[in-house]
């Protein structure tokens, strides 16, 4: 038998490509290392399986993980079931002196707006399901409101408009046929000096 091999306690690295060395050079953090990749292999393959008992499964178990790294993806614009409508919304403010003026979420240029600006359309998105109705509605209008309050002019009401038309299928030359509906309607409180 030899002598047993000596061991020496790992000190703290000075910088993140020591901490990298101290992890390639163990066993332990090649096999943390080698988990951290299975790992999210698996997430990724899982969360774009096609629909079925264990892609629900596992998105629910690892969405988490997805987020928390942003690799959570979501395809259903493509395949297998492309959106068959186009939406967007939009709100009405109505003034105490009888004027309205229109708002819509900004969109930039053709060029960088989609990037720039896509938390705005998030936030259309989030606008237009029922699930925020006590939540997200009520915020924004009242949002709304106060971005428009100016100069002798106070907000009375702010409506949010959905709007939808049906997708043209590829190749179509269609245009888009506009519908729109008023489906949330905030009455603004007015200030107190009014009251």
């Amino acid at each position: 038998m030899g002598t047993p091999e000596r061991l020496t306690p790992l000190a703290m690295p000075d910088t993140p490509t020591e901490l990298q060395e101290v992890l390639e050079s163990s066993k332990l953090g090649r096999a943390l290392i080698s988990t951290l990749v299975a790992v999210t292999l698996a997430a990724v393959v899982v969360s774009v399986l096609p629909a079925s008992d264990l892609q629900a499964r596992g998105v629910s178990v690892l969405a988490p993980y997805l987020r928390a790294t942003g690799l959570a993806q979501d395809w259903d614009v493509f395949a297998p079931d492309p959106a068959r409508r186009t939406l967007y919304v939009s709100a009405r403010i109505d003034f105490a002196d009888g004027t309205a003026v229109d708002w819509r979420p900004p969109q930039g240029g053709r060029l960088i707006g989609p990037y720039r600006f896509y938390r705005w359309r998030k936030l259309a998105t989030a606008l237009q399901d029922d699930a925020y109705r006590e939540t997200l509605w009520p915020s924004v209008a009242r949002w709304l409101a106060d971005t428009h309050a100016d100069d002798g002019r106070r907000p009375v009401t702010v409506t949010l408009i959905r709007h939808w038309a049906p997708t043209p299928g590829p190749g179509s030359g269609g245009g888009l046929l506009w519908h729109e509906e008023p489906y949330y309607t905030f009455g603004v409180p007015a200030p107190e000096d009014d009251r």
